[in-house]
């Protein structure tokens, strides 16, 4: 038997049609075959086969009166001035040559579309040739034997695999939807990747199955954001606010979404171990993948814009006018006296002079509260007494920060700490 090249592709498994349990799988790989040899429209039925052309024969043309084919006339026709006759029976097939000229002409025209048919046929039933050869060639030595006979054709063979191997639609969809119901599933933080490839798997067959809880976006979307929200609850509530729109108007891709939670599931591929105290890059989410210390801060979702415009500039005003003040240069000397009794620095001293503690690895963080590109430690909402006179809070983050802070209980306790020192030490140099 001849080999024939999987059109499927040359890296994937080959699968062997012998039970029910890989008919769906079968049945896409040679409905790529069929598609791939265009004869998918004959298996359906939509289509016929191209019917094998007549050869055009010379003895059906006009021919010339005395040509050495037309010995034995019966007949005589008159065509122009010229005299033509047909013969019923000749000694020989007459040649081209033994045609009058419009016989020729004829029959150079004919002989051109039997050779353009002819072709097409010819292409035809090669391909047909390769499908039964693929077909043969995957699937078990009983499936050949009861379900594909030489002599078929291979309608019959796909119709009888089908009835054979293949399972009703209606428990194909029961499948598909149960297979989206368990990728459903909350993941864990360390096998998110694989979830989220699970997930837009289920996602594709039961699209293709019409599976009623696929069909809005608005319900596969919620059911996305429920699954997420076991592991990243911060992410999955900001992402939920920034693809609102898109769920209204039903243009949301489901693609897009599995694209969008490998990227924030790389966060965790690639992480390091955190130094303890340092406030780094994952937070309370991050702390289900990897050992990190308590107080660590970092960023979730950072689709959201900047909700601290020119911070930066106004920190550094600040900080510099307290600097300058007389209970600024009194904390530094203070600050200064505790450094050489005991080689450390007081943290809270170091918050009411106004220079701000940072980490070297928070660079381009995104704060785990309000979800905006600045470090935890400098966020507005979480602590107030570093805004600007003027700065005015937007009440949809502060929902946002809010429900961070239930959520994350480190994030909370971090904050409160911080704020209670700030308190106390500004309470010692008020006393002062």
């Amino acid at each position: 038997m001849s080999t024939i090249k999987d059109e499927t592709s040359t890296s994937t498994t080959k699968i062997i049609l012998a039970n029910a349990t890989v008919w769906e799988d079968w049945k896409d790989r040679f409905l790529t075959q069929a598609v791939n040899l265009n004869l998918w429209d004959y298996l359906q039925g939509t289509k016929s086969l191209f019917i094998e052309p007549t050869r055009p024969k010379t003895i059906n043309y006009p021919l010339k009166r005395h040509s050495a084919a037309s010995q034995s006339r019966s007949q005589t026709i008159q065509e122009g001035n010229e005299e033509t006759e047909r013969p019923p029976s000749v000694q020989r097939e007459p040649t081209f040559l033994d045609l009058t000229a419009e016989g020729q002409k004829a029959f150079q025209m004919d002989w051109t579309f039997y050779q353009d048919e002819l072709k097409l046929y010819k292409e035809q039933h090669e391909n047909i040739r390769k499908l039964k050869d693929w077909i043969s060639s995957n699937i078990s030595p009983h499936y050949q034997k009861t379900c594909c006979k030489p002599t078929e054709p291979v309608t019959k063979w796909y119709e009888n695999l089908g009835k054979a191997a293949g399972i009703s639609k209606r428990l194909d969809n029961t499948l598909a939807r149960n297979a989206y119901r368990n990728a459903l599933n909350p993941p864990k933080l360390r096998n998110l990747l694989a979830w989220t490839n699970s997930w837009e798997q289920a996602m594709t067959e039961a699209k293709n199955k019409e599976v009623l809880a696929t069909t809005r976006t608005s319900e596969w979307f919620e059911d996305f954001l429920v699954a997420i929200k076991g592991v990243l609850p911060s992410w999955a509530e900001s992402y939920g606010i920034n693809k609102d729109h898109k769920v209204e108007d039903e243009s949301l891709d489901y693609r897009t979404v599995a694209n969008d939670l490998r990227k924030k599931a790389s966060e965790y591929t690639n992480a390091t171990k955190i130094a303890k105290g340092s406030f780094g890059p994952f937070g309370d989410e991050y702390t289900n993948a990897i050992k990190t210390a308590n107080g660590s801060f970092g960023p979730t979702f950072a689709d959201e814009g900047n909700d601290h415009p020119k911070q930066g500039s106004e920190e550094k005003a600040i900080t510099k006018r307290q600097r300058d003040s007389p209970k600024g240069r009194q904390a530094s000397r203070k600050r200064q006296k505790a450094s050489d009794s005991s080689g450390k620095v007081d943290t809270a001293s170091e918050h009411l002079s106004g220079k701000v503690v940072t980490a070297s690895n928070e660079s381009g963080m995104v704060c785990r509260a309000c979800e905006a590109p600045h470090p935890t430690l400098k966020c507005y909402y979480l602590f107030p007494h570093k805004a600007p006179r003027l700065w005015i809070p937007k009440p949809r983050v502060q929902k946002l920060v809010e429900e961070a802070l239930k959520e994350d209980s480190t994030l909370k306790e971090e904050v409160e700490r911080l704020n209670d020192r700030t308190k106390r030490a500004k309470i010692n140099d008020d006393e002062d």
